[in-house]
């Protein structure tokens, strides 16, 4: 997830952009979104994969070591993440600055 901080994908050279190219994104398309934004993105993106090993592998491009434990969910796309955040909100396992 380090790679979603501000700054990352940059340094990550090529192979990050390779990556971004393969899911449809680009540096621009992410500069100025928040981490989480940037998440739902590349996983929205992830979701139109249909090859389950290439998905895995843009996904651990993309997401470093915690793109192998996310791997599951980028067949759920954007709304599997946002169906998971309102369930752990609802069950008080989020932490708000609200």
């Amino acid at each position: 997830m380090k790679k979603l901080a501000a700054g990352n994908w940059k340094m990550n050279g090529k192979t990050s952009t390779m990556a971004l190219d393969a899911v449809g994104l680009s540096l621009a398309d992410l500069e100025g979104l928040t981490v989480d934004q940037r998440l739902q993105a590349v996983m929205g993106q992830l979701a139109k994969i249909e090859d389950p090993s290439r998905r895995s592998a843009l996904a651990m491009d993309l997401l470093g070591r915690s793109g192998a434990n996310l791997a599951k969910l980028t067949g759920t796309g954007a709304e599997g993440i946002a169906a998971l955040r309102a369930e752990a909100d609802a069950l008080g396992m989020t932490v708000s600055t609200e």
